[in-house]
């Protein structure tokens, strides 16, 4: 499309997230550019053992076999799941509030780096009441269950649901 003002022309694109999105609830972002939605079979379940606090919310592109999938785990050692940031589960430097983000593609599975890739993956949790869940994430993952060295990195992502 173009704008055109007197004798300057402006062109610009606009680029659609595939899939119809709901009106009030939504797992999307891009990876490696390309605008991805995971809203077939979206749920967020408590997921919480023993004393870990926990909630992962999952989704799917589409209900085809092996469509790529995406599930944000939250984990919190010192009490529910609530607003904040939540980084990956440091191995070296245990953290009580962590994420551990697994991104299947249909054919690989992407996690978090298990051989000391740079690179970090952000959950940040605006809101939360008992039924409802609204934030943004991004960072990169790694191939290979995380052990690389291929990467897909996670951007302009949002996520409203529960």
């Amino acid at each position: 499309s173009s704008v055109t003002l007197g004798t300057n022309t402006c062109n610009y694109s606009i680029d659609f997230i595939p899939g119809a999105i709901p009106a009030t609830d939504y797992l999307r972002c891009s990876i490696e550019g390309v605008p991805t939605t995971f809203n077939v079979d979206l749920i967020a379940q408590d997921t919480a053992i023993n004393t870990i606090n926990g909630l992962s919310i999952d989704g799917d592109v589409s209900a085809l076999a092996n469509s790529p999938s995406l599930s944000l785990n939250l984990s919190n050692l010192l009490g529910p799941i609530g607003t904040g940031t939540y980084n990956f589960l440091s191995l070296t430097i245990p953290n009580t509030i962590f994420a551990f983000p697994i991104y299947d593609d249909g054919t690989e599975s992407w996690t978090q780096s298990t051989n000391n890739q740079p690179g970090s993956f952000t959950i940040i949790v605006t809101a939360k009441t008992s039924n409802r869940i609204t934030g943004t994430f991004s960072g990169t993952l790694y191939g290979a269950d995380g052990a690389g060295p291929a990467i897909k990195t996670f951007a302009d992502a949002l996520l409203i649901y529960r």
